[in-house]
């Protein structure tokens, strides 16, 4: 079926019938600075992700090859020039714009090579088009404000899909920006005619043929936008949860997904470059209307200016050794309502989709390999360039990376919120404040008046800088406070005057645009929705009279540690100077060790003596003491072991340390009387941390856990925690955004209703799915958790229950929707289950009779299985390893001990904690070194770029 090319043909001429401005007509424009801040946000998105390839690719560092989707008059060339790539292919639909493209381009004397190419990508295939047809490799496609013409049907998402799966070698990125499509629709649904508009843009919904209220339609959901002397087509709205699926099918993994205002906030090391490529503007609020700049604004769009201004001249009047502020520099109400109206987005090529597979292979049969390069999966770092340049449009400048601590998993978007953020220039001393309200904010929204324009709403960004001396912040691990410079723009404030807003304590609420900020009405999504989530009917169990026994994992005689992997926060308990191992070296724990676990980013073992040591990653209290407080220690040289003070919370004598587990940021045990203790806290990812018992508050010493009953067994993903009861109940608290809780169905879990973050944090039992049960209230035997999501065993009964983020089938189930109530998994029916172990996409199952099976994604070969194409839904036996005793699994790799001690490994070498270097291992290969190759192997604990190994003399 070709698509339809109606709209590609009216955008085409209208790009070709545009006439190019010259600078100072570009100057008087009333959206001069709105042109100047989305060019600021590309130039930081781009400069992003080609550091990102550099470092994860150093043979691909000084040679990157880049496609530009939708390259219109050139905007970007200068990008290209300043990141210092290899080649450009630039495209665009408008042919007028290529050639003006190809202009700009020679005029600039670029260093890079360039290709020009007029076509449709959403209809014609870029291959065919190509000069060097045989070899398209590129290391980046870039599309901006691009996509969203494509939504006009499938056919044709599907072709602009494919094209930028083909031109990507495996491990490149794929970028852009575009409409958020959620805030739009909730901003139109109630305003007048379904329009939106200013003196400068206007985005009208034809009621006729699109009604808002009710269902809106995957394809073709089609509005009317114009913005001033600069687009006045039709645009179409990007449903982004499809997007991530459909990009699935092409290979193409999501990474990241950023309103600008949530970017804007992230790039605190860039906002110099604000400034110089004019991206906010001056605004001045004298007495003398005369003086005021600009002068001949209408001061009404700048009102959020003016009370941020009195403000300061109110708290400066207070401290007459201050300087008097009188401007600032900001964004017009009027740019912001459209700029606030655009994301970012990112994607990682991971996997070779059939059609081009099939196409490789003809290839490969003529002795060509137009594919290559090497899947680190690591997500990107942010590190703008550090180059500078005076052009008017496209000046580029670096900013200091910020050190991603942690690695985190793709979650569900964050409701999105505005926040104000104010700059001012001055010639005093630069006083780093950052408010409280910083954080984002996930309160009620309020509704549009009757007028045409958005009437509540957060205002635009603005940076300040106060003339003060600075009071330096603590840095942690997972953010480092990017050094001051000499710029006005450096660091933040917000102003708590602009919007509506809520106080409790000192946290301040600024309102969001809307109630529902991702949810849309769409029958049409039943058709991709989980067979095993449309017929959810939960019910909890009863207590049995018959009591089950502790069945924790938990030694009698203690043993040594070894470690190996990253120790960049200490989590090896080696000394800083050492920055990682790959081979296994001793931990020098002053107690025999009999049990370990390890969270993403810190280590804790439970010594013989009833002591909790643990070290590591400390910025949100995990450790539970502030010895070894992470990096920030001065001495280098030797580690000192920080032991868990329980004096204050447990009273008993005789009540003794039985398990020990550990999750994202926080850290359980459980004792043999059967009462859990905790600090730390749980995270998510819209809220970050959210408290561990009482909401908002971390832990920084152990508190008990307020459960009904007494407990028997513990389990811990990276944000959740599952208690099971001796009564055969399985209890669960923490963050259930992908439904690892169990209890809470997906509208509560996204949105905090009905209990909020209370019902998240206070355990409760888990409601189960009756589906194919025959026994209809069971009793649960054992528990088994992943990073997000958990294994259930029924006591007396050779079934398994899943639950959990399920997208590349880590369940066992052949959707690929999220469970969000435990489910029965027919996969797994035909093998007794001893244990199972998941990482963030794959699962580990260990039958009784001693084999291993594996199922979920496959990329970095954390399966163990070789020569297999396409992720597993069902447990699949792995030969190559002998008969196993115990199982583990980290974020991307797996470890199998077989009844002689040894110990396998296989998956992803990036971070080296599968101990044979960074290669990725595709099947089960033997841990050997010094340490290993003496001692027996016990239990394995497995963090995200780390493994602890809890190991006797043999």
């Amino acid at each position: 079926i070709m698509a339809n090319s109606s709209t590609s043909a009216k955008v085409a001429e209208h790009y070709n019938e545009m006439e190019e401005k010259g600078l100072e007509a570009r100057t008087q424009s009333p959206i001069f600075y709105l042109r100047n801040f989305n060019n600021w946000v590309k130039s930081m998105l781009i400069n992003e992700y080609l550091q990102c390839i550099g470092r994860e690719n150093n043979d691909r560092k000084n040679c990157i090859h880049v496609l530009d989707l939708g390259c219109g008059k050139g905007g970007d060339v200068l990008k290209w020039k300043t990141g210092k790539v290899d080649h450009v292919v630039f495209t665009d639909i408008a042919e007028k714009s290529v050639q003006a493209c190809k202009e700009r381009y020679k005029s600039l004397r670029a260093a890079y090579t360039a290709e020009f190419i007029s076509l449709d990508c959403s209809k014609d295939l870029i291959r065919d088009k190509l000069q060097n047809k045989d070899n398209p490799i590129f290391d980046l496609v870039s599309s901006q404000f691009v996509i969203h013409y494509t939504f006009e049907s499938c056919e044709r998402i599907m072709i602009f899909l494919r094209n930028v799966s083909e031109m990507l070698r495996i491990g490149g990125y794929f970028i852009g920006t575009t409409i958020n499509s959620s805030e739009l629709i909730c901003r139109c649904r109630n305003a007048p005619n379904q329009t939106i508009s200013n003196d400068i843009f206007k985005i009208a919904f034809d009621k006729n043929t699109m009604d808002l209220s009710g269902d809106i339609p995957l394809f073709n959901a089609k509005y009317d936008f114009s913005l001033h002397e600069v687009v006045n087509c039709e645009e179409y709205l990007v449903y982004f949860p499809l997007l991530i699926k459909l990009a699935e099918k092409h290979g193409l993994e999501f990474v990241d997904r950023k309103t600008f205002t949530q970017f804007f906030s992230d790039q605190k090391s860039a906002r110099v470059l604000l400034e110089k490529m004019k991206a906010l503007e001056a605004y001045s609020n004298k007495t003398d209307v005369y003086e005021r700049i600009p002068l001949s604004a209408d001061h009404v769009q700048y009102e959020h200016a003016v009370k941020y201004l009195s403000s300061l001249v109110s708290s400066e009047s207070a401290s007459p050794n201050q300087n008097t502020v009188s401007s600032c520099r900001t964004l017009s109400m009027q740019e912001w309502e459209i700029t606030s109206l655009y994301i970012t987005f990112a994607f990682k090529k991971t996997v070779m989709p059939a059609s081009a597979r099939s196409k490789l292979i003809a290839e490969n049969n003529k002795n060509e390999t137009p594919f290559t390069g090497k899947q680190t999966g690591r997500n990107p770092k942010k590190r703008p360039v550090n180059e500078d340049d005076d052009s008017e449009d496209d000046e580029e400048k670096s900013a200091t990376p910020k050190k991603r601590a942690k690695q985190r998993s793709p979650q569900p978007s964050r409701p999105l919120t505005t926040t104000s953020l104010i700059t001012k220039k001055t010639t005093s001393r630069v006083k780093a404040t950052v408010s409280s309200s910083s954080q984002p904010s996930h309160s009620k929204s309020v509704s549009n008046s009757n007028s045409s324009r958005l009437v509540s709403r957060s205002p635009p960004p603005q940076i300040r800088a106060a003339p003060t001396k600075s009071t330096k912040p603590k840095t942690t691990s997972r953010s480092k406070s990017v050094k001051r410079r000499s710029s006005s723009s450096s660091n933040i404030a917000l102003p708590a005057t602009t919007t509506k807003t809520s106080k409790k304590g000192n946290e301040t609420h600024i309102p969001s645009y809307k109630k529902r900020c991702d949810t849309w009405s769409l029958p049409n999504l039943d058709n991709i929705k989980a067979a095993s989530n449309t017929t959810i009917r939960k019910t909890r169990i009863a207590h049995p009279t018959k009591l089950l026994t502790v069945n924790a994992a938990t030694l009698k005689v203690g043993g040594q540690v070894l470690a190996l992997g990253e120790n960049g926060m200490r989590q090896l308990g080696l000394s800083a100077n050492i920055p990682e191992r790959q081979n296994a070296q001793p931990v020098a724990i002053p107690e025999k060790v009999i049990q370990i676990a390890a969270g993403p980013m810190h280590s804790a073992v439970l010594t013989d003596k009833n002591q909790i040591y643990s070290f590591g990653c400390n910025d949100e209290k995990a450790l539970g003491h502030t010895e070894n407080d992470d990096e920030d220690s001065d001495d280098e040289s030797e580690v000192k072991f920080g032991s868990v003070d329980f004096t204050k919370i447990i009273t008993n004598k005789n009540e003794q340390i039985i398990q020990v587990v550990a999750g994202d940021s926080h850290t359980m045990i459980l004792t043999n009387v059967g009462k859990v203790y905790g600090w730390g806290t749980f995270r998510s990812s819209t809220n970050g941390p959210f408290g561990l018992i009482t909401k908002n508050k971390i832990e920084s010493e152990p508190v008990e856990i307020p459960l009904p009953e007494k407990i028997i067994k513990i389990a811990s993903g990276h944000d959740f925690v599952l208690f099971l009861s001796e009564t055969g109940c399985v209890y669960s608290s923490g963050n259930g955004e992908t439904g690892q809780l169990g209890r809470i169905s997906r509208y509560s879990a996204e949105y905090s209703r009905h209990g909020g973050t209370e019902r998240l944090l206070t355990p409760a039992p888990i409601e189960y799915n009756r589906k194919n049960l025959k026994e209809k209230q069971l009793v649960f035997s054992d528990i088994f958790a992943s990073a997000h999501g958990f294994f259930l065993k029924a006591e007396d009964q050779n079934i398994s229950l899943g639950c959990g983020l399920n997208n590349f089938h880590q369940l066992g189930f052949e959707s690929t929707e999220p469970i969000f109530f435990p489910t029965y998994i027919p996969s797994l029916d035909g093998h007794e289950w001893i244990k199972f172990s998941g990482g963030l996409h794959h699962t580990l199952a260990l039958a009784k009779d001693g084999s291993v099976f594996s199922f979920g994604r496959h990329y970095e070969g954390q399966l163990g299985i070789e020569n297999i194409d396409k992720h597993l839904s069902e447990p699949t036996r792995i030969d190559d390893v002998p008969k196993a005793v115990d199982i583990s699994c980290g974020n991307h790799v797996s470890f199998v001990i077989d009844e002689n001690g040894k110990a396998y490994s296989f998956g992803g070498g990036a971070s080296l904690q599968h101990g044979h270097g960074q290669r990725d291992v595709k099947k089960p290969e033997m841990i050997s070194s010094k340490y290993m190759d003496i001692k027996s192997v016990q239990m394995v604990a497995v963090g995200s770029q780390h493994t602890l190994f809890l190991v006797f003399d043999k």
